[in-house]
């Protein structure tokens, strides 16, 4: 198991197939499998033979097989940054657009310098990364801090949907949106695993405005602090007793 059976996946497409437009298709797949809103999804089958579409699950699968074995070394684990900047993206592309991504370590050592060690369920923030790549950081913030919310945003479509996935792949809750932090200029966004805490793990929802992606069931994003209706209460701190590392795996 592991990246060589993903890649192995993945070079079965990219024989005629552009590589690049294999790895967004395969972005867009897997996020349509949990997406809830069906009106959005996001992956074009017709591009692909019955076959060809097979292939797609595999890796699925082989990503899903990939993590796992690697959670059981390390607190988190970003796959998809890897292969993307291993196969996919070419360091002349790398230079010219400036995208280089946290190495994990570095996240690590960033986490441990800022994060608090305890994180009970009252205590629960909203954390915010305006250029999150594939959210390494916020990955290492979750390990540590797993209750909080965390927010991505990137000018970078592919990065987003990595984020997304890495998301599910880790049991984050939050959302990632794909728009420009400076100008604020909003394209689209996705929360992710918004009713985790009530025991429906898993789900993604497209959103259509930036205001929609900062609201969740139970929470007010607007303040530092997140707050939980009195009435739910109950619900969230049991299921989150159970969730406090969920993941996919």
């Amino acid at each position: 198991m592991g990246e060589k059976e993903f890649e192995k996946e993945f070079n079965k497409l990219t024989y005629s197939h552009e590589v690049s437009i294999v790895f967004n298709d395969f972005l867009d797949y897997t996020i349509d499998l949990f997406t809830i809103n069906p009106d959005t999804k996001l992956f074009n089958c017709k591009n692909y033979k019955d076959k060809e579409y097979e292939y797609f699950y595999n890796m699925f699968r082989e990503l899903v097989l990939w993590t796992r074995d690697e959670l059981e070394h390390r607190p988190f684990f970003d796959g998809l940054g890897t292969f993307y900047e291993d196969i996919v993206q070419s360091k002349y592309k790398a230079g010219t657009t400036g995208q280089f991504f946290t190495p994990m370590d570095v996240t690590r050592l960033m986490t441990r310098l800022v994060d608090d060690e305890e994180n009970p369920v009252e205590d629960v923030k909203c954390v915010y990364d305006c250029a999150c790549g594939s959210s390494r950081t916020l990955l290492s913030h979750h390990t540590q801090r797993p209750y909080d919310l965390c927010f991505g945003w990137d000018l970078d479509s592919t990065s987003v949907k990595m984020s997304v996935i890495n998301f599910l792949l880790h049991g984050v809750k939050g959302s990632v949106c794909h728009m420009n932090s400076l100008s604020l200029e909003f394209f689209t966004g996705f929360k992710v695993n918004e009713f985790i805490d009530l025991g429906r793990p898993f789900t993604v929802y497209q959103c259509s405005s930036w205001r929609e992606s900062q609201v969740f069931i139970g929470h007010n994003t607007k303040q530092d602090v997140v707050t939980v209706k009195e009435e739910e209460r109950p619900v969230v701190e049991k299921a989150m007793d159970k969730t406090k590392q969920t993941t996919l795996i």
